[in-house]
């Protein structure tokens, strides 16, 4: 089973989708705990959704350091322009 987000580091929330087979088997929103941190939250979201076992993410922004960690972490990274 795949579970990916679609992550941007300042939102309230995350969607987490589980896939299998290509088909959408599960959708599930939780809070981003770090959305109000001054520095430092694109590390601790990476380590969030690596512990939530998310395989992939696409984002809207790009984070130096948390895509060290989710690189490292084995996970898919897709950056996506925001219009």
């Amino acid at each position: 089973m795949t579970r990916f987000t679609e992550a941007w580091y300042g939102r309230e929330t995350f969607t987490l989708v589980e896939l299998e087979e290509g088909e959408v088997k599960g959708v599930k929103v939780i809070e981003n705990p770090y959305r109000r941190e001054p520095y430092g939250a694109g590390s601790k979201v990476a380590l969030f959704l690596v512990n939530l076992g998310v395989n992939a993410i696409i984002s809207r922004t790009d984070c130096p350091k948390g895509k060290m960690i989710l690189d490292s972490a084995g996970l898919g990274w897709s950056s996506l322009m925001r219009p």
